[in-house]
């Protein structure tokens, strides 16, 4: 309660399966996480179930989600738009593509917690946490808390 919210700053590592809180450029908090079911890979569009790697903010917050506690990331962030416009216009992915949205980061249904330790990808583009993490994370974090995801 003590802390201040706009010195705090979350890294998600794709690779390493974590949520890093760093306070005042400390680390305070490192959760196990998991993503969709091809981690490693960017976003590129909507339904593709992957993570978008890059900076975002938390723009809302939702106490009461299906998934326990829902943070909502700025996800499309122009960065993201203009790569997503280039890979269209490179036929990587269809003219047809939409960008998508929703992606936060949030907890499980109630009793999930072992499909976060056993790192099952089941989400479709966001960040699962175990339900006493994200609890903890949501308490920490305010409308405007910078996010870094990365590969």
């Amino acid at each position: 309660d003590t802390m201040n919210k706009d010195s705090v700053m979350v890294l998600v590592d794709k690779t390493e399966y974590t949520v890093k809180v760093y306070y005042r450029r400390r680390m305070v908090r490192n959760y196990r996480a998991v993503f969709g079911p091809n981690p490693r890979q960017n976003k590129c569009m909507e339904g593709d179930r992957c993570t978008p790697e890059g900076w975002s903010k938390i723009t809302s917050k939702n106490p009461q989600s299906k998934y326990n506690k829902f943070m909502l990331l700025s996800y499309p962030t122009d960065s993201s738009r203009i790569r997503f416009n280039q890979l269209k216009e490179q036929g990587i992915i269809p003219k047809s593509a939409r960008i998508g949205g929703d992606i936060g980061i949030h907890g499980i249904w109630k009793g999930g917690d072992d499909m976060i330790e056993r790192g099952v990808g089941w989400t479709d583009g966001c960040v699962a946490l175990k339900n006493k993490d994200v609890e903890e994370l949501f308490a920490m974090v305010g409308i405007g808390t910078r996010v870094f995801i990365k590969k």
